[in-house]
């Protein structure tokens, strides 16, 4: 879909929508999220980014950009190539939730939970480095049979996919579905 065709639709939305997530493969790797993010605020939105943090660098200068950004921080950083199949990423993730204590940024950190890939003792000890490091807010996903779904929905660009509807990105706080669950949108 093209930006431009997105930015119509949000123009077209405005009133009915409270804010624009970045979500999506990962949106910092994409040059002209800076831009994106600009734009979208411009119209009156709240901008926010879902990340898992493989570009530290790139977030420093884009993190003022954003109202809200959820981390994905997926292991302990020792772990984390065992998970990702990527040498030193878990060194990189990190290195973003440095980037976002030091900002003052509003950040949740999130960790989807496999039950094949994560085990109650890593869990308890990834829980106490974040809290020694000095975040206070998490989201934990539980990935598998007893995974729950939620039914209020958020718009997420992804730069490389289009948009869609995603009802698991944001904090209830920054949900758009306040309007529809009162009858003034659709």
């Amino acid at each position: 879909i093209p930006w431009e065709d997105v930015l119509g639709f949000l123009h077209r939305r405005r009133g009915l929508l409270d804010a624009v997530v970045f979500s999506g493969g990962e949106p910092l790797a994409d040059p002209a999220l800076g831009s994106m993010a600009r734009a979208v605020r411009a119209l009156g939105y709240r901008v926010g980014l879902h990340t898992g943090g493989a570009w530290p660098r790139r977030l420093v200068k884009l993190a003022p950009l954003f109202d809200w950004i959820g981390l994905d921080i997926k292991a302990l950083p020792d772990d984390y190539a065992a998970l990702t199949g990527v040498a030193g990423s878990g060194a990189a993730a990190w290195a973003s939730l440095d980037v976002l204590l030091a900002a003052g940024s509003d950040f949740e950190c999130r960790t989807t939970v496999h039950p094949l890939l994560h085990d109650a003792p890593r869990l308890a000890e990834l829980e106490r480095r974040l809290r020694a490091r000095g975040e206070r807010r998490r989201g934990r996903d539980r990935q598998g049979p007893f995974r729950r779904g939620r039914a209020v929905g958020r718009l997420a660009l992804l730069p490389e996919q289009g948009f869609r509807t995603r009802p698991d990105l944001v904090p209830r706080r920054h949900r758009l579905g306040r309007r529809r669950r009162q009858g003034q949108g659709r």
